[in-house]
């Protein structure tokens, strides 16, 4: 293989990877890896995955590699088979089934899901092994042989990796190894869960991880339903259906996976007259150098007269809000149940935030977004939406934003702008 050839498999390896085997997927969908591997840089692991390499690495020197995947999946599989009996099992029979992680916005999504569904809903949460022992128990027997299969996957899929890839045959069997005990016990749940299913039934899912990737591979008919932005570097499961965010996103899951049933939703957007001279904040939970970058936008706004309003994350703490600004410049708006609800109801002129998914409801809605992120932020340039064309950019289009904020001719010629390049790239 020529270098160009060597060189284009490294930089768009999630594509190249995509198109593997769907049951081998599992083993390879490693965000982190696979962003590391485009940037030609070492991947970051935590201290258990950083131990399990070592191993790994001796293993693989005194070929001992399969053993050492199985005694590593083996236990963890036994911690999973023990927490599934906290709870009495109830072999309830299911049509729609909602699993989910405890996602910031999961309450708002999982109602939503219940009312479009009209069918009952049973609910379990990935991460808490009790929730889904209480639907269905996995025996002994099941979770060895999958356990057995899954090990098997994990060596026959990194033995067939590109030969540009053969230098991070440690890094992908690393990867297989942390997620084996969890996929083996995933799928041996699903395929029991498949017997108490009706003809029709559906599994949701709010992350396209392991456990989604069991349930394509178990044979069930699966739903993503999008609330975050979209890496490129996601390999993702076979999906009979998304509810994508964006049609920029769209079009990446219909490229990515064929026969895909994909759906948009198109909320009732606002008119200009109806919005309010204030501004929203979408607040997002990150280190504290990151969220500095709104200072520049909360001194603006008071030099201007005006009203700025935040809505926090579920998941931060506030922190920032607290002591790291002067509380009299803003002001916490954490009533409202979803995202979606606030904006109704604040009808904002602009909402600002850095690479939140909030950026994109807004500009969905008739409002226009502004980041204070740029081309330099790592999650952008993993991102399928291309953020900096759907939004303003501050502090490079400050004059466009002041200008905007009092004329609704500009208003209205921004939104056009920022709207229409989706609409030129669908035709």
């Amino acid at each position: 293989m020529d270098v160009h050839a060597t060189a284009g498999i490294r930089t768009r390896c999630a594509e190249h990877l995509g198109l593997c085997d769907a049951k081998q997927r599992w083993a390879l969908a490693d965000s982190s890896l696979l962003q590391a591997i485009a940037a030609d840089q070492p991947v970051v692991r935590g201290m258990r995955g950083r131990r399990l390499q070592g191993i790994l690495a001796w293993a693989d020197r005194m070929s001992l590699v399969g053993p050492a995947l199985l005694v590593v999946g083996f236990f963890d599989l036994i911690v999973k088979l023990r927490q599934q009996r906290a709870r009495p099992c109830t072999n309830e029979r299911l049509s729609r089934l909602f699993v989910g992680f405890g996602a910031g916005a999961e309450e708002v999504l999982f109602s939503r899901y219940r009312e479009q569904s009209q069918r009952p809903v049973a609910r379990v949460n990935q991460v808490d092994i009790a929730s889904m022992g209480r639907v269905y128990r996995v025996g002994a027997r099941e979770a060895i042989r999958n356990l057995w299969a899954a090990c098997r996957t994990i060596l026959l899929t990194v033995r067939q990796l590109p030969d540009a890839l053969s230098n991070r045959r440690i890094d992908f069997l690393t990867h297989g190894g942390l997620r084996l005990g969890g996929y083996s016990y995933m799928r041996a749940w699903f395929e029991g869960v498949r017997d108490q299913c009706d003809p029709d039934a559906e599994v949701c899912f709010l992350a396209a991880d392991t456990p989604a990737f069991a349930a394509a591979d178990a044979g069930l008919r699966t739903r993503y339903l999008q609330h975050g932005f979209v890496r490129r570097s996601l390999l993702l499961p076979e999906f009979d259906s998304i509810d994508a965010l964006t049609d920029d996103e769209a079009r990446h899951f219909a490229r990515a996976l064929a026969g895909l049933q994909v759906s948009v939703a198109r909320p009732e957007r606002c008119d200009v007259s109806e919005l309010t001279h204030e501004i929203l904040v979408a607040s997002v939970y990150e280190l504290p150098k990151e969220m500095r970058r709104i200072s520049p936008v909360l001194e603006w706004a008071r030099s201007c007269g005006w009203r700025v309003r935040v809505r926090p994350h579920p998941r931060e703490d506030r922190a920032f809000w607290s002591h790291g600004v002067d509380r009299t410049m803003v002001q916490i708006e954490d009533a409202d149940p979803s995202f979606e609800d606030a904006l109704r109801r604040l009808r904002p002129r602009i909402v600002v935030s850095w690479y939140s998914t909030a950026l994109a409801e807004a500009l969905n809605r008739g409002i226009v977004p502004v980041t204070v992120s740029d081309e330099s932020t790592p999650a952008i340039a993993d991102m399928v939406y291309p953020l900096m064309d759907r939004a303003l950019q501050w502090p490079r289009d400050q004059a466009r934003i002041a200008e905007l904020m009092r004329d609704d001719a500009v208003y209205c010629a921004t939104l056009q702008s920022l709207s229409g390049e989706a609409s030129r790239s669908r035709t």
